[in-house]
Protein backbone atom coordinates (compact mmCIF):
# COMPACT_ATOMS: atom_id res chain seq x y z
CA UNK A 1 0.00 0.00 0.00
CA UNK A 2 2.86 2.38 0.85
CA UNK A 3 4.38 1.69 -2.19
CA UNK A 4 1.72 2.86 -4.26
CA UNK A 5 0.96 5.54 -2.50
CA UNK A 6 4.49 6.62 -2.80
CA UNK A 7 4.56 5.87 -6.84
CA UNK A 8 1.37 8.27 -7.04
CA UNK A 9 3.02 11.42 -5.34
CA UNK A 10 5.99 10.67 -7.29
CA UNK A 11 3.97 10.57 -11.04
CA UNK A 12 2.09 14.24 -9.12
CA UNK A 13 5.44 15.57 -8.74
CA UNK A 14 6.25 14.31 -11.98
CA UNK A 15 3.72 15.66 -14.01
CA UNK A 16 3.49 18.83 -12.43
CA UNK A 17 6.93 19.31 -13.59
CA UNK A 18 6.60 18.36 -17.06
CA UNK A 19 3.84 20.58 -17.61
CA UNK A 20 5.95 23.31 -16.35
CA UNK A 21 4.10 24.35 -13.50
CA UNK A 22 5.12 26.38 -10.85
CA UNK A 23 5.01 26.51 -7.20
CA UNK A 24 2.89 29.03 -5.99
CA UNK A 25 5.04 31.97 -4.24
CA UNK A 26 4.74 32.59 -1.07
CA UNK A 27 2.90 35.77 -0.49
CA UNK A 28 2.51 38.69 1.94
CA UNK A 29 -0.36 39.24 4.05
CA UNK A 30 -2.82 40.47 1.94
CA UNK A 31 -1.39 39.39 -1.20
CA UNK A 32 -2.95 36.07 -3.57
CA UNK A 33 -0.68 34.42 -5.28
CA UNK A 34 -1.78 34.71 -9.34
CA UNK A 35 -0.17 33.63 -12.42
CA UNK A 36 3.33 33.65 -10.27
CA UNK A 37 2.73 36.55 -8.77
CA UNK A 38 1.52 37.79 -5.18
CA UNK A 39 -0.84 40.62 -6.28
CA UNK A 40 -3.32 42.04 -4.09
CA UNK A 41 -6.86 43.64 -5.47
CA UNK A 42 -7.28 46.70 -3.66
CA UNK A 43 -11.34 45.87 -2.32
CA UNK A 44 -11.75 48.69 -0.10
CA UNK A 45 -14.30 50.83 -2.35
CA UNK A 46 -16.29 47.79 -3.31
CA UNK A 47 -16.92 47.26 0.59
CA UNK A 48 -18.02 50.87 1.01
CA UNK A 49 -14.97 52.01 3.31
CA UNK A 50 -12.95 54.12 0.93
CA UNK A 51 -13.47 56.98 -2.67
CA UNK A 52 -12.18 56.39 -5.82
CA UNK A 53 -8.69 57.36 -6.37
CA UNK A 54 -6.91 58.67 -8.93
CA UNK A 55 -3.70 57.03 -10.44
CA UNK A 56 -0.67 58.37 -8.57
CA UNK A 57 -3.34 57.90 -5.17
CA UNK A 58 -3.44 54.33 -6.08
CA UNK A 59 0.62 54.00 -6.59
CA UNK A 60 1.27 55.56 -3.13
CA UNK A 61 -1.60 53.19 -1.52
CA UNK A 62 0.00 50.33 -3.42
CA UNK A 63 3.46 51.31 -2.07
CA UNK A 64 2.18 52.22 1.85
CA UNK A 65 1.35 48.30 1.68
CA UNK A 66 5.21 47.03 1.33
CA UNK A 67 5.84 44.82 4.24
CA UNK A 68 9.33 44.42 5.27
CA UNK A 69 11.57 42.64 2.85
CA UNK A 70 9.35 43.71 0.06
CA UNK A 71 9.03 46.09 -2.67
CA UNK A 72 5.33 47.03 -4.15
CA UNK A 73 4.05 48.63 -7.05
CA UNK A 74 0.85 48.66 -9.32
CA UNK A 75 0.95 45.11 -11.38
CA UNK A 76 2.43 45.12 -14.93
CA UNK A 77 -0.08 42.89 -16.70
CA UNK A 78 -0.02 40.61 -20.07
CA UNK A 79 -2.36 38.39 -22.02
CA UNK A 80 -1.59 35.68 -19.83
CA UNK A 81 -2.06 37.19 -16.21
CA UNK A 82 -5.32 39.04 -17.52
CA UNK A 83 -6.93 35.23 -18.46
CA UNK A 84 -6.21 34.39 -14.64
CA UNK A 85 -6.81 37.74 -13.37
CA UNK A 86 -10.16 37.29 -14.79
CA UNK A 87 -10.61 33.65 -13.96
CA UNK A 88 -9.83 34.97 -10.17
CA UNK A 89 -12.40 38.10 -10.16
CA UNK A 90 -15.21 35.74 -11.46
CA UNK A 91 -14.76 33.06 -9.03
CA UNK A 92 -13.63 34.50 -5.98
CA UNK A 93 -15.41 38.43 -5.98
CA UNK A 94 -17.82 38.05 -8.64
CA UNK A 95 -19.04 41.38 -7.41
CA UNK A 96 -15.94 43.04 -9.00
CA UNK A 97 -16.54 41.81 -12.41
CA UNK A 98 -17.95 45.19 -13.67
CA UNK A 99 -14.89 46.94 -11.60
CA UNK A 100 -12.13 48.67 -13.47
CA UNK A 101 -8.73 48.69 -12.21
CA UNK A 102 -5.43 51.09 -11.99
CA UNK A 103 -2.37 49.30 -13.05
CA UNK A 104 0.98 50.03 -13.09
CA UNK A 105 0.72 51.64 -17.36
CA UNK A 106 2.04 55.02 -17.84
CA UNK A 107 3.08 57.22 -20.41
CA UNK A 108 5.70 58.94 -20.05
CA UNK A 109 7.03 61.68 -22.77
CA UNK A 110 4.38 60.37 -24.92
CA UNK A 111 5.60 56.16 -24.54
CA UNK A 112 3.99 53.77 -22.58
CA UNK A 113 5.68 52.06 -20.04
CA UNK A 114 5.27 49.66 -17.27
CA UNK A 115 6.54 50.77 -13.67
CA UNK A 116 10.35 49.30 -14.02
CA UNK A 117 10.20 51.51 -17.01
CA UNK A 118 9.56 48.34 -19.93
CA UNK A 119 8.23 49.47 -22.90
CA UNK A 120 4.38 48.14 -23.51
CA UNK A 121 3.74 47.50 -26.66
CA UNK A 122 0.32 49.48 -27.81
CA UNK A 123 0.07 46.50 -30.27
CA UNK A 124 -0.40 43.94 -27.73
CA UNK A 125 -4.16 42.26 -27.44
CA UNK A 126 -4.67 43.29 -23.75
CA UNK A 127 -5.31 47.02 -24.76
CA UNK A 128 -9.31 47.54 -25.73
CA UNK A 129 -10.31 47.85 -29.56
CA UNK A 130 -8.11 51.00 -31.03
CA UNK A 131 -6.68 51.90 -27.85
CA UNK A 132 -3.99 53.97 -27.05
CA UNK A 133 -5.05 56.28 -29.35
CA UNK A 134 -2.47 58.23 -30.34
CA UNK A 135 -4.56 61.46 -30.10
CA UNK A 136 -5.41 60.25 -26.53
CA UNK A 137 -4.73 62.98 -23.54
CA UNK A 138 -4.79 59.56 -21.50
CA UNK A 139 -1.68 59.05 -19.22
CA UNK A 140 -2.41 56.02 -17.20
CA UNK A 141 -3.47 52.10 -17.74
CA UNK A 142 -6.85 50.88 -16.27
CA UNK A 143 -8.55 47.43 -16.83
CA UNK A 144 -11.97 47.97 -17.85
CA UNK A 145 -14.02 44.71 -18.08
CA UNK A 146 -15.94 44.06 -21.53
CA UNK A 147 -19.34 42.13 -21.05
CA UNK A 148 -18.92 40.17 -23.93
CA UNK A 149 -16.42 37.81 -23.39
CA UNK A 150 -15.92 38.17 -19.99
CA UNK A 151 -12.61 39.47 -19.96
CA UNK A 152 -10.56 42.64 -19.25
CA UNK A 153 -8.51 45.11 -20.99
CA UNK A 154 -6.30 47.72 -21.00
CA UNK A 155 -7.39 51.25 -21.69
CA UNK A 156 -5.67 54.81 -21.33
CA UNK A 157 -7.03 57.42 -19.05
CA UNK A 158 -6.73 61.23 -17.94
CA UNK A 159 -4.82 62.85 -14.81
CA UNK A 160 -7.23 63.91 -13.32
CA UNK A 161 -9.75 60.49 -13.75
CA UNK A 162 -10.76 58.36 -10.50
CA UNK A 163 -11.08 54.39 -10.45
CA UNK A 164 -12.36 52.17 -7.60
CA UNK A 165 -9.59 49.97 -7.16
CA UNK A 166 -6.15 48.73 -8.58
CA UNK A 167 -3.90 45.93 -8.64
CA UNK A 168 -0.46 46.02 -6.30
CA UNK A 169 2.48 43.68 -6.99
CA UNK A 170 4.59 42.41 -4.32
CA UNK A 171 8.42 41.42 -5.07
CA UNK A 172 10.49 40.21 -2.79
CA UNK A 173 13.63 42.32 -2.00
CA UNK A 174 16.93 40.65 -2.69
CA UNK A 175 18.45 39.37 0.36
Amino acid sequence: MRGTAAALCLLAVLATRASGATAAPQCPADFTPLDGRCVHIYTENYAGNAPPMTWPSARTLCADMAPDGWSTELAAVDVDFLAKFTAHIVSEIPGMSGYIFWTGGSKVNGVWQWPDASPIDTLEYFWYMSSPKPDSMGVYGMLVPSGAYNRFYLLEYEEDYVGPSFLCEAKALAA
